[in-house]
């Protein structure tokens, strides 16, 4: 873990996904974390409205953490559908990816750089250790 963890960070020039579905993914896992943060700021502009003291405001009880919630849940719902509607006007405008037809060596041959050829302890181990005859040629995008 920490050798990947500084690879990637520091050594690491760039590279590919070899789809986007990472990337959805993690927008879509975003709207639960904000949508937290907007029910901690109803919470605090509930608790602003109660005078100098920061007592209770407005809301109290069972209202305030139906107002909580309902910033959640709604927020949740207004993200994924924005991202939805979002991707499908943005289709399109990408690369895009043939999933159907693609094998692992097919994209090899497009994405020199994959976990394998920027591991050089996999290179050294492919070469030396396991005696392969096609072994694993490091890349790096600086070299030609």
């Amino acid at each position: 873990y920490c050798f990947d963890q500084v690879k990637v960070l520091r050594y690491v020039v760039r590279f590919d996904f070899s789809s986007p579905e990472v990337h959805d993914l993690a927008m879509r896992l975003l709207a639960v974390p904000t949508g937290v943060l907007l029910g901690a700021a109803v919470f605090k502009i509930n608790q602003m409205t109660g005078g100098i003291q920061l007592s209770s405001g407005i809301l109290k009880g069972s209202r305030l953490l139906g107002a909580v919630i309902l910033a959640v849940v709604a927020h949740v719902f207004m993200h994924r559908w924005a991202l939805t509607t979002l991707k499908s006007h943005i289709r399109g405008q990408g690369a895009g990816y043939d999933k159907q037809g693609a094998t692992y060596e097919d994209t090899a041959e497009l994405f020199k750089a994959t976990y394998f050829s920027v591991n050089p302890v996999h290179c050294l181990r492919s070469r030396h250790v396991l005696g392969q005859k096609s072994h694993q040629t490091f890349y790096s995008p600086l070299k030609p």
